[in-house]
């Protein structure tokens, strides 16, 4: 299999024979353009159509909802080898990995967003994030309750707040 052919239909990264060479022909592909994103700033667009290309970026999307199915460890190879290759690919690809395999899960996602969501990564490579980092707060991680406030309307969602950044904010397609 070559990078430029797509895998087949209903065919998931994770049961490719070869994956580990699969694996390895992208490290080396991301490593040889690394530099011009490290040099530019620019968001690695290319690198994103090439994991979507072979179906890796809906990999912890459920089997059910046409994505890989894979379990945190086996994303866990796929991180590794995109970082080998180009890290700041690997960081937004964990985010992604992150989102896609606690969605599903989510009582506080209606159903039909979860679906959405999922098929837009299976078939249109869209990435998602959490838009979490404040000015005074930094990260909800570490502790403490966000400014931004999200209030419904009769027009729809009100959100008021300031984020200062997310991790692959220039290619996301879901905040």
């Amino acid at each position: 299999m070559s990078l430029s052919s797509p895998l087949p239909p209903l065919l998931h990264p994770v049961e490719v024979a070869d994956f580990d060479a699969l694996l390895q022909r992208i490290s080396q592909q991301l490593g040889a353009t690394a530099h011009l994103y490290d040099e530019s700033g620019a968001f690695p667009r290319d690198n994103f159509a090439l994991l979507h290309q072979h179906g890796l970026l809906a990999l912890t999307v459920p089997k059910h909802l046409g994505g890989g199915g894979a379990s945190l460890a086996q994303a866990r190879k796929v991180i590794s080898a995109v970082a080998k290759g180009e890290p700041s690919t690997a960081l937004i690809l964990v985010m992604q990995y992150l989102q896609h395999s606690r969605l599903q899960d989510s009582k506080s996602w209606p159903e039909a967003l979860r679906l959405r969501v999922a098929a837009d990564a299976v078939h249109d490579g869209a990435l998602i994030n959490a838009l979490r980092v404040e000015p005074d707060l930094g990260t909800p991680a570490r502790g403490g309750l966000p400014a931004t406030i999200a209030r419904r309307t009769a027009a729809g969602w009100r959100i008021s707040g300031r984020k200062i950044y997310s991790t692959g904010s220039h290619g996301l397609s879901w905040f």
